[in-house]
């Protein structure tokens, strides 16, 4: 759901191999060893239950591919918006800038 309000659901939707190739997850000792359990992911209540209350459905992506997509999505944002995306940077102080929280409930932590 995340990635659909971003706007990047369909994008992932292009990325994302067929349901086959992902849907069983399996337990075994070695790639080419003995199966202890396939659990077909789909089939559980779990699953079921997702499909019922989200309009989005579940994909499998690997992360690199999807930090690619993210890299892209941020970096093309920051460029039209003229801010600077930056890495490995902390913000150690910011002075001249006041928030107010739009919050209707107030608590101190």
């Amino acid at each position: 759901e995340v990635l659909r309000e971003a706007g990047l659901e369909r994008e992932v939707w292009d990325m994302v191999p067929p349901s086959e190739h992902w849907r069983a997850f399996r337990y075994c000792q070695s790639l080419v060893g003995t199966d202890y359990c396939r659990d077909d992911h789909f089939a559980s209540a779990e699953f079921r239950m997702q499909s019922q209350v989200s309009p989005s459905r579940v994909a499998q992506l690997s992360q690199p591919r999807l930090e690619s997509l993210l890299l892209q999505r941020a970096q093309a944002a920051a460029e039209q918006s003229g801010s600077q995306l930056l890495f490995g940077t902390s913000l150690e102080s910011l002075s001249g800038v006041s928030c107010s929280s739009s919050s209707s409930s107030s608590s101190s932590s």
